[in-house]
């Protein structure tokens, strides 16, 4: 039984720190708009500065959630992140 708990949280975890594309829309002022996900804050900066290709941006939004798994006979949260971000032209 152990295992399999060891075995979730593994997969859990590891979903969690899947690196994901941005998601590209229009924004609120007509200009490209994108969605960022991670598992750390500063990697969705480091996304941010790739993805405006070094323009400046308008930060329109930002989620925080917490993914849940079993540890043991504990839980671990482990926070999970969404800028919501406008490109300036």
């Amino acid at each position: 039984m152990k295992f399999i708990y060891c075995l979730l949280g593994i997969l859990l975890m590891g979903c969690a720190t899947t690196p994901t594309q941005p998601t590209q829309f229009i924004g609120p002022h007509g200009n490209t708009a994108y969605a960022i996900e991670c598992s750390q804050l500063p990697n969705c900066y480091a996304k941010l500065n790739n993805v405006c290709e070094g323009k400046t941006y308008t930060i329109i939004d930002t989620v925080t959630e917490s993914v849940i798994f079993p540890r043991g006979y504990e839980t671990a949260y482990i926070p999970y992140y969404t800028l919501i971000i406008e490109c300036d032209d």
